[in-house]
């Protein structure tokens, strides 16, 4: 019921404001170049959805390719490779289309659909493969801030909220006339269901380090402890809490460097997840990713 109630309110809200807009938007000269690509290129140590993470960084390769038509329509194309899967061919592809919407006054919205084919149970949201989302964004010089809603559904359903403050600094002509800096900071916080992490951690079996204290032979003395053995456990997945809450923090920056249409833009994150299996810490980890990319 909470999960339909929340679509509802997702599709109503979106729909309210965007077609409020989307006539007067409509209206002004269009000055835009129709078409516009990108192709990149993304590596890094882990993925991020919705609030969580794969429970060991494992390297991946992600091609993709962006398409835009007026900076309105769009459409998008990836696919993800990780090598120590040890397959010959790729993990998951993803393609995905919507609607970017200038509201004015600096305020934007997204809205958009995206179908994901995963060929393995080892990616942390396999059993969602589809995902509708809307975002809502104000840019400001001092503090932008932004809304993420999404609602993904495939042998399990998931809600999912982000919200985002950020600041970006930008230089422009650093070595040419050309060429531009960009340093965006931001804080994001992460709210939602989490019956695919719960999937997730049962599908793969995660396990934990168990360190025990093993009693010297004699054991006359209470504190007389003798060596210890490190062993594996299954973690006990029915402990995670399903219910809507608080899934995780992130503090993120980048550094983008653009001359013309190239851009190279390496990226670190610190990650603090939030309700994690009873017996697994919540691990805090850094995760970092490098990207290359080419419009045209």
């Amino acid at each position: 019921m909470k999960i339909r109630l929340f679509l509802s309110i997702l599709s109503l809200i979106s729909l309210f404001i965007n077609t409020h807009f989307i006539y007067a938007e409509d209206a002004k000269t269009d000055t835009t170049t129709a078409h516009s690509f990108q192709a990149s290129v993304t590596t890094g140590n882990n993925q991020i959805n919705m609030g969580k993470k794969q429970e060991a960084n494992i390297l991946y390769i992600k091609p993709a390719l962006h398409y835009s038509y007026k900076e309105g329509l769009f459409a998008d194309f990836s696919c993800a490779y990780f090598p120590t899967f040890n397959k010959s061919s790729i993990d998951n592809f993803a393609v995905g289309i919507g609607y970017n919407f200038n509201l004015g006054s600096n305020l934007s919205s997204s809205l958009g659909y995206t179908f994901t084919k995963y060929y393995s149970n080892k990616e942390v949201s396999a059993s969602s493969p589809n995902e509708l989302s809307t975002s809502f964004g104000w840019d400001n010089p001092v503090i932008a801030p932004s809304l993420n809603l999404s609602y993904s559904f495939g042998s399990i359903r998931d809600i999912y909220t982000g919200l985002e403050l950020s600041h970006s600094l930008d230089f422009d002509h650093i070595f040419c006339s050309s060429d531009k800096l960009s340093i965006p900071l931001s804080v994001t916080t992460s709210f939602g269901t989490t019956n695919f992490y719960k999937e997730y951690v049962k599908q793969n079996k995660i396990t934990k380090k168990v360190t025990k204290v093993n009693a010297k032979a004699n054991g006359k003395a209470k504190n007389n402890t003798g060596s210890t053995t490190t062993t594996t456990e299954v973690v006990d997945y029915t402990t995670i809490n399903t219910k809507y809450t608080l899934t995780g923090l992130a503090f993120g920056t980048s550094v983008s460097y653009t001359i013309a249409n190239l851009s190279l833009t390496p990226s670190v994150s610190y990650q603090i997840p939030f309700n994690q299996p009873s017996d697994l810490k919540s691990s805090r980890s850094i995760i970092v990713s490098f990207q290359i990319a080419y419009s045209f």
